[in-house]
């Protein structure tokens, strides 16, 4: 990752101007601008936004790519819209060359991609920060958008939005709440909302329309949140003391207080039943090939856990459960508002579920696929058949935290896990003959060469128990960053980049010995950064801004090189001691987290971090199959019936495995519908894949009946490969179930217009073959950039010259027409050249890939693609 280039600022564009922008420009954005196209499927329409009372701004600091599968802005816009009078809409960081073309036209980077409205015309910024590397995208993300950095000038302008965080890294943002313009100016957000989301984000915005109805200014607004949103936080009411402590000569955080009317310490907001809120049903279907028409769905919410470097499972306690009843409900809803063919199960360890053979049988009988990831080894060697029916339901790659290299260095993570539960547990994921399993390991700096030899001895052990099974067995290692509100946040942080790491380089070469593959997840500058972003306290804020806003230092597929010395130059300057900051922590030191609750209290952390660096451990609650539940009063649990639910479990039986084949059997008896769909050229750049989530999901909602029918996305007619502008008719196969009535699916389609967009259905028929094919296509080609009649002319004799095509050319006063006289390597037929408006007609045999042909007709020039229709009519009512 590069650092961004920063133009000087200019003029940002209003709604207008933005719009004409995306007309003029959207062929030199990525992909075309699909991500700054909006409009996808249940987002609201862009008109809705002049009625509403409220507008609300999710805002993502991370790009629509790297998101796409994210579910945290689809249920903030779901929770939000329902909120009456609340209009939504999206924002997300522009790629990296997009970002640069934004700067230099005025684009604000934060423009609603629905509306092409700048946040200023937004009464509210959602800020939602997943992970703290992004947090370095915030400041310019902010100044680009044409809203001030600092609290103080954002609260004297009454045209400027509220700007408030949210999301997983929320309850330690220390970094972005600083006085950084000096005095009293607060810090780059307003406020923060800590916690869940469905339990906090409508109170909120029931008080911000309230307060507006009564006139209130922002200031009176966010004083009224106090005591009534759950997990809200204002920073700039809680004031931090630093001063120097016994002999040392540099200052450190030595008090937090706050002011008065403020709650000390802000509790985290708290879904206490998970079935008595939605899950994301109504999430947009993205415009990506990968992620539409595939969602992910938690079945469960926290873990009972101690791992002391897990900051989700200390952050999220107590662990909760959905139940099946209330999942698959949920689940029919969400297949049916975004087509879905796959479930993914979202939790951090799926299989720790008390019902989860329940979840799992009945998922295979609504979607065609179930995913899932992250698992617990101890909870797949308790129960042997575990692995067998995750395989048998389509799993084929397993993916397991084992943490530490030995059990020693096992036990300082407080893992619970050990080497004879990690053989059993992959003992029934060889048998099972698994694709791949993938091993997460963490790197602690406490490496011993004992702790290696072990490590040596468990691979060889996997390897020869895995013997001639196909399963491809992967190690991928971090290294170990202490993480606020953990046991793990009294440590000393030791950032090191893995490249440059000695433990890592002798993990590895164990691995290459025994034949294992081996990675690292994360590079370079990023494990100081993050740790400087996650330890970090307000006196970091300017040195945040300056990295962002003058030196283009952002978080963009990781970290540029040299932002961790540019942090560490700037804090010697500013004299903050960067090693006491990152140092190792004692029992009564003020963190920079404090002022926030997030369910355990510290002095349950400094006990479990005392067991670490013993390097000893305790169980952790939850009832298992081999291991009687019990409480080790972390005061997580906010009542004695959480508490039960976690030690006094009722965990459901394995399914016979003649009834999970059977599942699995009823997708091989399907029948393939072939869709003739037309699509308007603003969904040019759209995937397949989306195209087709798009229509599934319209033929859902026009006939509902067809919900457990609809199995997947077919095979497609895409002659360029998903490598063009392409738009006109486009050819689908959707597969349902054996069974399905055709004359069913054809009255769907016509009742379909009502929930599609830029899309009409023209065909639906019982496919002929495996794949769509066609003899021949007409296409017309528009180059994206204006070209003179004659350079189109020529360009175009002149390839047809070049592939030795033999034409008869006829002219006429607004065009020529070029007709080949036998087979070419082009496979052309005819062709006209419009040379009024500029375009070529072309028909052609359809091959595999057609690029070759654009290439030669329009060198050197992108251009827009229209597939002409044949002669079959729209379906109409």
């Amino acid at each position: 990752m590069q650092r961004v280039r920063l133009p000087k600022p200019r003029v940002l564009l209003d709604g207008d101007g933005i719009r004409r922008f995306y007309e003029a420009s959207f062929h030199r954005l990525s992909g075309h601008g699909l991500w700054f196209l909006g409009g996808e499927p249940n987002v609201q329409a862009p008109e809705e936004m002049a009625d509403a009372r409220l507008r609300f701004l999710v805002c993502r600091l991370s790009t629509y790519r790297d998101t796409a599968g994210s579910i945290t802005h689809g249920l903030l816009g779901q929770v939000a819209r329902e909120v009456a009078g609340t209009f939504v809409d999206f924002a997300y960081l522009p790629p990296p060359r997009d970002l640069e073309i934004f700067l230099e036209s005025g684009v604000p980077l934060w423009t609603g991609t629905t509306t092409k409205e700048p946040p200023r015309a937004f009464d509210v910024l959602g800020v939602s920060n997943s992970i703290a590397q992004e947090l370095l995208n915030l400041p310019l993300a902010l100044r680009a958008s044409g809203i001030p950095l600092w609290k103080s000038e954002r609260m004297a302008d009454p045209s400027c939005p509220l700007v408030i965080l949210g999301g997983n890294n929320s309850a330690a943002a220390a970094v972005i709440h600083g006085d950084a313009a000096g005095g009293d100016s607060g810090g780059l957000v307003d406020a923060a909302i800590v916690g869940e989301c469905e339990e906090a984000l409508p109170i909120f915005l029931r008080v911000l329309l309230e307060c507006r109805e009564r006139g209130r200014d922002k200031r009176e607004t966010l004083r009224a949140c106090h005591g009534r949103v759950p997990g809200f936080y204002e920073p700039d009411r809680y004031r931090y003391h630093y001063g120097t402590r016994d002999a040392e000569r540099t200052e450190r955080l030595l008090a937090i207080k706050a002011e008065p009317g403020v709650a000390m310490p802000v509790k985290r907001a708290l879904v206490h039943d998970l079935d008595a809120v939605r899950i994301n049903e109504d999430a947009p279907i993205p415009y990506d090939d990968e992620s539409a028409g595939r969602a992910a769905l938690p079945i469960d919410l926290g873990c009972p856990c101690f791992c002391n470097f897990c900051r989700e499972g200390w952050e999220v306690k107590p662990y909760r459960e959905r139940s099946p009843e209330a999942f698959l409900v949920a689940l029919r809803r969400a297949k049916q508002m975004q087509g879905l063919h796959t479930a993914d199960f979202m939790s951090y360890n799926f299989n720790m579920h008390a019902r989860f053979y329940e979840i799992l049988t009945g998922a295979m009988e609504v979607v065609d696929a179930v995913t899932m990831k992250s698992q617990r080894f101890d909870i797949l060697a308790e129960d042997p058949l575990m692995a067998g029916v995750q395989h048998a339901s389509g799993k084929s790659q397993f993916t397991c935290g084992m943490e530490g290299i030995s059990e020693r260095l096992r036990r300082f993570m407080h893992k619970n896990l050990t080497r004879n539960q990690i053989l059993a547990a992959c003992r029934g994921i060889f048998d099972a003959r698994a694709r791949e399993l993938k091993i997460f390991l963490i790197a602690t700096g406490r490496e011993e060469a004992q702790d290696f030899a072990e490590w040596d001895a468990l691979l060889a052990d996997l390897v020869e128990l895995r013997g001639s099974r196909p399963t491809r067995i992967l190690a991928s290692l971090t290294p170990l960053l202490p993480m606020p509100n953990t046991p793990s946040q009294f440590m000393a942080s030791r950032p090191m980049a893995p490249e440059q790491n000695p433990i890592v380089s002798e993990v590895a070469a164990v691995c290459e010995r025994r034949g294992v593959e081996f990675r690292t997840s994360i590079e370079g500058d990023e494990t100081e950064i993050a740790q400087f972003l996650l330890l970090g306290d307000r006196r970091l804020t300017p040195i945040l801004a300056r990295a962002a806003c003058d030196e283009g230092f952002l978080f963009v597929d990781g970290v540029p090189s040299g932002a961790a010395e540019f942090f560490r130059r700037e804090a010697a300057a500013a004299a903050i001691d960067v090693d006491v900051m990152l140092g190792e922590k004692r029992d009564g030191d003020v963190l920079p987290w404090v002022e926030i609750d997030t369910g355990v209290p510290q002095t349950f952390l400094w006990e479990k971090y005392l067991e670490a660096v013993r390097f000893t451990e305790t169980e952790y609650c939850l009832d298992r199959l081999e291991t009687k539940g019990h409480c080790f009063q972390c005061d997580a649990c906010p009542t004695p019936k959480h508490v039960v639910n976690l030690v006094r479990r009722r965990i459901s039986p394995p399914p016979r495995e003649d009834q999970v084949r059977a599942l699995v059997d009823r997708r091989r008896h399907a029948v393939r519908l072939r869709l003739r769909v037309r699509v308007a050229r603003q969904l040019g750049a759209a995937p397949m894949r989306f195209l087709q989530a798009a229509v599934a999901r319209a033929l859902l909602l026009a006939a509902p009946d067809l919900v457990p029918a609809y199995l997947r996305p077919g095979a497609v007619l895409d002659p360029f490969e998903g490598k063009a502008f392409l738009f006109g008719e486009r050819v689908m196969d959707l597969v349902f179930l054996g069974g399905t009535s055709v004359t069913d699916v054809e009255a769907a389609a016509r009742a379909a217009a009502p929930h599609l967009r830029w899309i009409e259905i023209a065909d639906v028929r019982e496919a002929d073959s495996d794949a769509p094919t066609q003899d021949e296509i007409t296409l017309r080609l528009r180059p994206l950039l204006p070209v003179e009649p004659a350079r189109l002319r020529g360009a175009t004799t002149g390839a047809l010259r070049a592939a030795r095509v033999k034409f008869t050319e006829k002219k006429s006063p607004r065009s020529r027409l070029f007709e080949s006289d036998g087979r070419n390597r082009l496979g052309l037929h005819r062709l006209e050249l419009d040379e009024t408006a500029g375009t070529l007609t072309v028909t052609a045999a359809t091959r595999d890939d057609l690029r070759p042909v654009l290439a030669a007709l329009i060198p050197k020039a992108a251009a827009e693609i229209e597939v002409l229709p044949t002669a079959t009519p729209v379906l109409t009512n």
